[in-house]
């Protein structure tokens, strides 16, 4: 009953609706449609106003139909400033507005074939080949962008998709396609093309007729008109912003008039009647057309210094919180290397802008405003629909070195044994002959500070591409995929088609636009991202940590039927260890199974072996690893495979009978933490076993201990056995598939894979009969199973 109520909980008129936009992928595309996507605003954003009006305007683009998106709240707005500045000019424009929730939106951005955007379409969106879609992105960069961004580094990832998505990335100058290429990692992967040109929207600077016009409409041909337009800041704006422009308007003269273009957030709390010489940008007017009319900007951090230098009117920064600023974003380049007059309060500000310019700014303008021109628009919106550099205009490929171009699911990045194997692989690979990536999906990183630090330690070499989650189909599709999935109808044939399609879907929307020669599902988990890389036109492998079949059995997270179904799409199954070939092999037996050992990066471990135990460890455990005692330690997620509550089991038991002994059990986190914890409790033994979950670093607590123990009841490849025994203490497992290989070939002790099995294996550490090492030649281990991964590419 619980799984119907999931499949009803969805089915609002909203997600139907939504569910629209997937129906619409199979409908023919419509050659004479541009969608301009501009949302936000009564006026469409600056560049997409621009390229709107000259579509409109231009006789020879009568023949195509213009869709401009809109917020339902700005539809009203949006309309009247479409009918007073194109209707006008241009009876003959076919111009439309869409709200971007209705399913006429849904259907010009699945079929038009021309899509234009200043920031990004949302995350559903899954371009087609027949489709043309040119990103001109928002302003020159002066903040950090990307992967640079300290903080919010994964709000790069609807940008990063979009970017890689789109046949045209705008570039205002080189400064820009650096940014770009570099911290978005588009170099080599992406396929865009990089278009060089000045913004559409900084045409309307040099627009000396639209700019008296604008004076004359608003009775200001006798006054000194400054525009400010700062960068939002959350705080700020909210507690400190009216009063500060209460502050300014006082001391300016009555023939000055500040014209404020505020953040929509802003904006809604500021009551403008209360000021003499402060107005807000008028909501039929092109933003852009205000600052061709103006004597002088005052912004901030804003990239609108970068289009209005190009006029060369005095520009001032107003930076009075530069240093927070900085601290918080982070910059290109700093404030003080910026050729403009820089202010730190209200009456620096209005003294500064009754003088006049005394700065060179010449260099500066070269640099980045270099194609910027009263033709810029013409050009671009003539280069897009052609597809050929006009005049001002030039097309680059992305830089790519040729090599082979790998990409890796990397899962959560949780703080387990997968993430430890990937980063292992990650910080030992060659790349003179391949480039590689990972991608993962942002709500399993985001938030959560160990998985947010484990991605700012990618090493540099390593790019990554980040996606919100989305089901790529219609209702009716994610119906028979709910159903294929919930119901177990894998071992069916109905509704194999219908759930392909939507893997494939899912596959483009992800990793459309990529070249990609190689894909691999390190993991072997998480069904979805299972089949979407199965459907990618590539070499594939996916990997096997576990035995998947106790894994279906105890933890009921896969299928058998559907990993039978799945692992034939795949030219590798990459098993860790030898003994899970003939269970892998189970579920498919013409399966190509392979063997990739996981690395050990023993130089780390060794590293992290080193620091104060103190450091990593509570007051209880740290007191604890004092004592003389004969100390047993266990190290693995919190979960029913690992074999916690038996091992404590045995453990009480075991120390009836040697008082002398105590038990560590560190992990992250899991499903059996609280029974662990409980079981500690109930039983009154927590003098001698402690349970420490979420530990940074466990290796200086494991090196304080005299035996690990792994005790689980299956098991892919046990890391933490040869990380024991680099960190020179003795171990032992018992008998399961995944280590009795390795810990055999290697002079390990097994024991039998039970409750009798457990206690034989603790005396054995107790009476020190246990091997005191393993005999493993770690940096040949390592090179051999670097080259097993390489061929597997091969």
């Amino acid at each position: 009953m619980n799984k119907f109520k999931r499949l009803l909980k969805v089915a609002t008129p909203q997600y139907i609706k939504s569910r629209s936009y997937y129906r619409y992928l199979s409908r023919k595309i419509d050659d004479s449609s541009i969608l301009i996507d501009a949302p936000v605003g009564v006026v469409p954003t600056a560049n997409m106003c621009a390229m709107l009006l000259e579509y409109a305007k231009n006789e020879k683009y009568k023949g195509y139909n213009l869709y401009v998106s809109v917020c339902e709240n700005d539809y009203a707005g949006r309309k009247t400033f479409l009918s007073a500045n194109i209707s006008s000019a241009n009876k003959g424009a076919k111009v439309t507005l869409v709200k971007n929730t209705s399913h006429s939106y849904f259907k010009m951005l699945a079929t038009s074939k021309y899509l234009v955007s200043e920031i990004t379409f949302s995350p559903y969106f899954v371009k087609r080949e027949e489709q043309i879609y040119l990103n001109t992105w928002h302003g020159t960069p002066l903040k950090h962008l990307g992967r640079k961004t300290p903080r919010e580094f994964m709000s790069m990832g609807n940008v990063q998709k979009n970017f890689k998505d789109a046949d045209y990335l705008l570039c205002p100058n080189e400064f820009t396609r650096r940014v770009f290429v570099k911290d978005y990692m588009l170099e080599n992967f992406s396929s865009t093309k990089l278009m060089h040109a000045g913004y559409p929207r900084n045409s309307t600077l040099f627009n000396s007729t639209a700019a008296k016009e604008f004076r004359e409409k608003n009775q200001l041909e006798d006054k000194k008109i400054y525009v400010y337009m700062p960068t939002w800041r959350e705080k700020d704006d909210a507690n400190e912003l009216p009063e500060r422009l209460k502050k300014i308007d006082g001391l300016l003269k009555d023939d000055e008039i500040i014209i404020a273009k505020l953040h929509i957030m802003a904006k809604g709390k500021l009551d403008f009647n209360a000021f003499k010489h402060i107005k807000p940008f008028p909501e039929d007017t092109d933003s852009y057309v205000v600052l061709a009319a103006c004597d002088l900007l005052i912004t901030d951090y804003s990239s609108v210094m970068f289009d209005f230098s190009a006029t060369g009117k005095k520009i001032v920064l107003f930076t009075y919180d530069e240093e927070t600023y900085t601290r918080n974003r982070g910059f290109y380049k700093k404030p003080s290397e910026l050729p403009f007059v820089k202010v730190k309060n209200e009456e620096e500000l209005v003294k500064e802008i009754h003088l006049p310019k005394s700065y060179e700014d010449e260099e500066f303008i070269k640099e980045f405003c270099p194609y910027d021109s009263i033709d810029s628009v013409k050009a671009v919106c003539e280069s897009f629909i052609t597809g050929k550099p006009s005049e001002g205009v030039k097309f680059e490929q992305m830089p790519d070195n040729g090599k082979k171009n790998v990409v890796i699911y990397a899962g959560s990045l949780a703080t387990n044994g997968l993430t430890s194997a990937l980063y292992n692989l990650l910080n030992n690979l060659d790349t003179d002959e391949n480039n590689y990536a990972i991608f993962f999906r942002i709500k399993d990183v985001k938030g959560f500070k160990d998985r947010e630090e484990r991605l700012r330690s990618l090493p540099e070499n390593i790019s990554y591409f980040c996606y919100y989650d989305s089901q790529c189909g219609n209702f009716w599709e994610l119906i028979v995929l709910a159903l294929w999935v919930l119901l177990g109808l894998p071992r069916y044939r109905h509704g194999k088609g219908t759930v392909a399609k939507i893997f494939a879907t899912n596959a483009k929307r992800i990793l459309g636009g990529l070249r990609i020669d190689r894909a691999i599902h390190f993991t072997g988990y998480t069904r979805e991202i299972i089949g979407a890389v199965a459907e990618l036109p590539c070499k594939k492998t996916i990997f096997v940590h576990s035995d998947m079949a106790s894994e279906i059995k105890v933890r009921k997270n896969s299928d058998a039927a559907f990993l039978s179904e799945v692992y034939g799409k795949y030219d590798n199954v990459a098993v860790v260890s030898e003994g899970l070939s003939e269970i892998t092999r189970g579920f498919n037996s013409n399966a190509n199974i392979v063997t990739c050992h996981n690395l050990m990066d023993v130089k780390t471990i060794l590293q992290k072996g080193d620091e104060d135990v103190y450091n990593v460890s509570d007051a209880t455990t740290y007191n604890l690893l004092k004592e003389d005692v004969k100390k047993y330690v266990c190290l693995g997620r919190f979960s029913p495979e690992k074999g916690h509550l038996r091992l404590m089991k045995v453990f009480l038991e075991f120390h009836k009978t040697h008082k002398d002994t105590c038990l560590i059990i560190l992990g992250s986190t899991g499903p059996l933490l609280n029974d662990v914890l409980k079981f500690i409790s109930d039983n009154g033994c927590a003098g001698f076993i402690r349970a420490v979950p979420n530990v940074k670093n466990p290796y200086p607590i494991i090196k304080r201990c005299d035996v690990l123990v792994s005790p689980s009841y299956y098991e892919g490849f046990g890391l933490t056995l040869p990380e024991a025994d680099m960190l020179g203490v003795s171990c032992f497992s018992l008998d399961c598939p995944g280590t009795t290989a390795f810990m055999k070939k290697y002079g390990g002790a097994v024991f039998e894979n039970s409750e009798k099995g457990l206690m034989e294996g603790l005396v054995a550490g107790y009476e020190e009969k246990l091997p005191k090492s393993l005999s493993v030649d770690y940096e040949e281990y390592n090179k051999a199973a670097i080259k097993e991964f390489t061929d597997s590419l091969k």
